[in-house]
């Protein structure tokens, strides 16, 4: 089963899914930045792991911190992790920090 990734409105929509290989995915990243910079509405990115990986990578740790520095803005990493969603909220500092969804809906609501 090969990896999946999309990028995350803050609408809650996951829009411009990719496909990639059995453990390794990239995201539509030239998309993501023109739509950030015209409407600044990227809140961050979804992805699946291969079975057996339930958190974020040391991969996903570095390109969220480089995507919320580039964006100037934390960004949510969303992450189908065997049998749930795993979602965690990540700055420019490489802070991650984990949420519950009831906090990810507040945190999406309140902007």
């Amino acid at each position: 089963m090969n990896e999946r990734a999309a990028v995350l409105l803050d609408s809650g929509r996951l829009v411009r899914w990719r496909e990639g290989g059995a453990a390794h995915v990239v995201a539509d990243g030239a998309w993501a930045l023109r739509r950030e910079e015209a409407r600044g509405d990227v809140a961050g990115f979804f992805h699946t792991h291969p079975p057996g990986v339930p958190g974020m990578s040391a991969r996903d740790r570095e390109t969220m911190r480089a995507w919320a520095g580039s964006f100037g803005k934390p960004l949510i990493a969303a992450i189908r992790c065997v049998d749930a969603v795993r979602v965690w909220i990540c700055d420019a500092d490489g802070v991650n920090t984990e949420v519950t969804r009831i906090a990810l809906l507040r945190k999406l609501f309140e902007r």
